[in-house]
């Protein structure tokens, strides 16, 4: 990012593109990480073992977001 130059809001924004968010840090948009997994819960009958491991996915994704907008 060059100094000075104007910040396109998010619509605008070519994909990829990297936002400062501080001095230290450079990151890419929100890309909705746990979106597939949760979609791939949603599909999973109540109950069964493939929605426990299902639901393991979806805590480790948000896990993943969650220490990242930490760091």
């Amino acid at each position: 990012m060059v100094a000075g130059a104007p910040v396109l809001p998010a619509y605008r924004r070519p994909p990829g593109q990297l936002v400062a968010t501080g001095i230290q840090h450079l990151r890419r948009p929100s890309a909705g990480k746990p979106r597939r997994p949760q979609q791939d819960l949603s599909r999973k009958q109540r109950g069964s073992n493939n929605r426990k491991k299902a639901v393991v996915k979806v805590a480790e994704a948000h896990a993943k977001v969650a220490d990242s907008r930490r760091d």
